[in-house]
């Protein structure tokens, strides 16, 4: 769960934090750090194609998130060019 270089103590505090947000929190969490996650891929491909619009940037997205597939499925079955 914790990288091999994590301080013991360090885990052990993260655990705690874990334990007393509940489900909910940790849900939470996980669901704003997902979104930070796709907001930095955006920026990164708007970033290496300002020109693209918005639908070209999701569908990049979706391509490095979901796979080269679904992507062109969403995008009519026309390839999405990488960034």
């Amino acid at each position: 769960m914790f990288a091999a270089d994590s301080d013991p103590r360090a885990a052990r505090v993260q655990i705690e934090v874990w334990r007393r947000m509940g489900p909910e929190g940790r849900s939470r969490a996980a669901a704003e750090l997902s979104e930070a996650l796709m907001r930095t891929i955006r920026d990164q491909i708007r970033g290496a194609r300002p020109e693209w619009t918005p639908r070209q940037v999701t569908l990049a997205l979706i391509a490095r998130l979901h796979g080269a597939e679904l992507a062109a499925r969403a995008n009519g079955g026309v390839p999405v060019p990488e960034p």
